[in-house]
């Protein structure tokens, strides 16, 4: 599996835009919301998620993630209740995102 930096690599290489930002709005592209819950490719974050994130929030983490944050202590810019960011982490890692979280 390829490490995020590795991967934040192979897309500055290919592509104009800061990494981050073309990975994200790849994201977008790929999110998919419903009765169900926000999907994004194989990442599921059901309503029965105890914060039911919408695909703003969700998104957002995953930049913290993929800027290098740290699921233990959000800092910056970034704020969000810690069980909260912790869960939308362990979402990412049992998915094929889990090289960015």
């Amino acid at each position: 599996m390829p490490a995020r930096r590795d991967i934040l690599n192979l897309v500055a290489q290919r592509f104009p835009a800061a990494p981050a930002d073309t990975i994200l709005r790849w994201i977008e592209e790929f999110t998919e919301t419903s009765g169900f819950g926000t999907s994004i490719l194989d990442a599921e974050f059901p309503p029965a998620m105890s914060m039911e994130p919408p695909p703003e929030v969700i998104w957002s983490a995953l930049r913290y993630f993929v800027e290098g944050g740290d699921a233990t202590a959000p800092t910056g810019a970034f704020r969000m209740a810690l069980a909260g960011l912790q869960e939308l982490r362990t979402a990412f890692l049992r998915s094929s995102l889990r090289s960015l979280a």
